[in-house]
């Protein structure tokens, strides 16, 4: 536990030698000021806070240090860094590993949110690629913490991912051990037939874990077309992300309120987008045995659903159907996204 919510992290560049005063004398006033809110994933924990400084090249492949141990779920912390500098944050929580693409430093005070519901697939790391007619998947961003701009994994979560062509199954495998560091024990490969053709990817994946209620569950089913390419090409995979309002500290909604529900699209780095002509969004409070429509209107980039979550406690579970204009498909299935009590 951190003996203080402050945390000083702040990095001072010298060119031409080591001065002989290597003092570095920061003013907070001078400082970006980051007031951090870390939640609890539906029951107590204990989670270590992360930073490093930003690998333009490789995002998430920085060395990332402890600031202060670990700290009580749900918490939070001050901290103060150096401007004009990019941090990459995290925030490991038992098996659970988030952390973002990196924040450039602005002298003056935000704020950020940490382990938020909802947990599930995110691209801010490569997904997939077809190079000739050899394809690989990584489900390596299949636990992200909410949030624009952030990935994540749970080594804990065990499951499979399968790859089929016109129905038939071409190549399936085991994912377990999954972590960001070792991506390679999250993957799959398999060969493909020449030319094109119409292909489903399905990944299923759960956990059962001390450290969070949510995200027992997640799946996902894209659909698309593949063609033999003369390079690498990234597979043209979506994930739909989530962002609650009004949750609590343990990510929690009140029994019998409404939920205003913004989500949108992230796409697999380097494919190309088209844009999404449909989204239908489901929800269930009985963790999946039934579902319910929910309408949901376009704002901005994005879209809103306002959910009716159950009067007693409990969980809400969503399922989003997604397709574009190329005719590009997913159905995403997040059991227990939040919690209700």
């Amino acid at each position: 536990m951190s003996p203080s919510p402050y945390v000083y992290d702040l990095v001072d560049r010298r060119t031409d030698g080591i001065p002989d005063n290597p003092t570095y004398n920061a003013k907070q006033k001078e400082l970006a000021k980051v007031s951090t809110t870390y939640r609890a994933s539906g029951v107590a924990a204990t989670g270590m806070p992360t930073a490093a400084l930003h690998n333009r090249k490789f995002p998430g492949a920085s060395y990332s240090s402890s600031l202060v141990g670990d700290i009580p779920l749900p918490g939070t912390l001050i901290q103060y860094r150096t401007p004009g500098v990019t941090y990459e944050s995290g925030l490991q929580v038992g098996t659970a590993l988030t952390f973002d693409g990196g924040t450039l430093m602005k002298r003056g005070q935000t704020s950020e949110v940490w382990n938020a519901a909802v947990t599930g697939p995110s691209f801010l790391l490569p997904g997939g690629s077809r190079t000739g007619d050899q394809l690989t998947f990584s489900a390596v961003g299949l636990f992200a913490g909410a949030g624009a701009g952030r990935t994540g994994s749970d080594a804990a979560a065990t499951g499979t991912a399968t790859l089929a062509k016109d129905g038939k199954v071409l190549a399936t495998t085991d994912i377990a051990d999954c972590e960001v560091y070792q991506a390679e024990e999250c993957e799959l490969h398999a060969g493909l037939p020449a030319g094109s053709g119409a292909y489903t990817l399905s990944t299923s994946m759960r956990r059962q874990v001390p450290h969070s209620t949510l995200s027992t569950g997640v799946d996902a089913v894209w659909t698309f077309r593949s063609a033999t390419t003369a390079k690498e090409q990234p597979l043209p995979l979506m994930a739909v992300r989530y962002s609650p309002a009004g949750l609590d500290e343990s990510n929690r909604a009140k029994p019998g309120s409404t939920t205003r529900l913004p989500l949108w699209i992230e796409r697999n780095p380097g494919s190309t987008g088209a844009e999404a002509t449909s989204v239908r969004l489901e929800m269930s409070s009985d963790d999946g045995a039934n579902w319910r429509r929910i309408p949901v209107v376009r704002t901005g980039s994005g879209w809103t659903a306002t959910l009716p979550n159950p009067r007693t406690a409990g969980f809400v579970s969503l399922r989003a159907v997604v397709t574009d204009t190329a005719g590009t498909g997913l159905t995403q299935t997040i059991t227990r996204a939040y919690a209700v009590g």
